[in-house]
């Protein structure tokens, strides 16, 4: 699986249509790791799932119902004091970071109208999700509080500076031309495989999406470098160019790559080396997101219960 950059923009692009101007009703935190927003939007009821699960961090709207505890933890208490019945003014994501910020307008304590930012970081094992006050860029609160014993970098911890993350300084790849294409990708060492080459450059790609685009052009993902000549460099330049087009224009083609009737992956892009019969294609990336989590969802409890009844 890959929610990658490109994926963060896809899932960003459909919340924009969807979310924008709703009304934050409700607010819970089914587990440790995950909050649920309860949001309204033309007469259209939405569940924001935001997890920060090491292998399933995402954000994305689901159908499930998620079971909540008596006792809200302290985070979500923060956040119904400062969001409940707060407005989205904004989705966005900076450049092709793996960042989602929304940004909403809610009313205090002494009814004055001020702005929040809620900021969900996927990052695996460093996934987050933090408060800020943007007039300050001071943290309210984050879900995973972050001490100078973690990290002497970057902390997280309320009343601090919002710093983000380490910037990746990779290139837009939208923004680069055919001679550009080829000269940094000839200034990798020659015996890196072709999908570590893409990796190192182009920012917002995961090595799904790597693989997936270098496949396109009939070559391996695995081939070094060395290997290619005038010929391949052009093939590799004509299929990059027409996804990465796509991407800045918006297209996309969520997929879920299903083997053996279990998800073992989704993508952003339409994933073109599996078979037919292993794609279901979705009208939305959200859509993707919800069916292959829920279905992994169940499949783990489902192996957990055989583990239980096999010991």
């Amino acid at each position: 699986m890959s929610y990658d950059g490109i994926a963060v923009r896809a899932v960003v692009s459909e919340l924009k249509g969807l979310l924008t101007g709703a009304r934050l009703d409700k607010i819970y935190q089914p587990s440790k790791n995950e909050i649920l927003l309860h949001l309204r939007n033309n007469r259209q009821n939405f569940r924001l799932l935001l997890s920060t699960l090491a292998q399933e961090a995402a954000v994305y709207c689901t159908n499930q119902i998620r079971e909540n505890p008596i006792q809200a933890p302290l985070f979500c208490m923060v956040l119904r004091k400062h969001l409940e019945g707060a407005r989205v003014i904004s989705v966005e994501q900076p450049g092709l970071e793996r960042i989602i910020e929304f940004t909403l307008e809610a009313y205090n304590e002494l009814s004055d109208l001020v702005h929040r930012r809620l900021i969900a970081e996927i990052m695996g094992k460093h996934s987050n999700i933090i408060l800020i006050d943007p007039a300050t860029q001071k943290i309210i609160d984050s879900l995973h509080r972050i001490p100078q014993s973690i990290s002497s970098y970057r902390q997280v911890l309320p009343g601090l500076t919002y710093i983000q993350p380490p910037p990746q300084e990779k290139v837009i790849p939208w923004e680069i031309t055919e001679e550009e294409f080829k000269t940094r990708l000839l200034a990798q060492p020659l015996s890196q495989k072709l999908a570590k080459c893409y990796l190192n450059l182009f920012g917002g790609f995961g090595p799904q999406t790597c693989a997936e685009l270098i496949s396109r052009a009939g070559l391996d993902p695995s081939q070094p470098l060395e290997f290619c000549g005038d010929y391949e460099l052009t093939r590799l330049w004509e299929t990059f160019n027409e996804a990465v087009q796509a991407m800045k224009e918006g297209s996309f083609q969520p997929e879920v790559i299903m083997q053996e009737g279990r998800p073992i992956t989704f993508s952003a892009i339409a994933l073109t080396g599996f078979t037919d019969a292993d794609r279901l294609s979705f009208p939305s990336l959200n859509e993707a997101l919800d069916y292959f989590y829920s279905h992994r969802l169940k499949d783990n409890s489902f192996q957990q219960k055989k583990g239980n009844l096999s010991q």
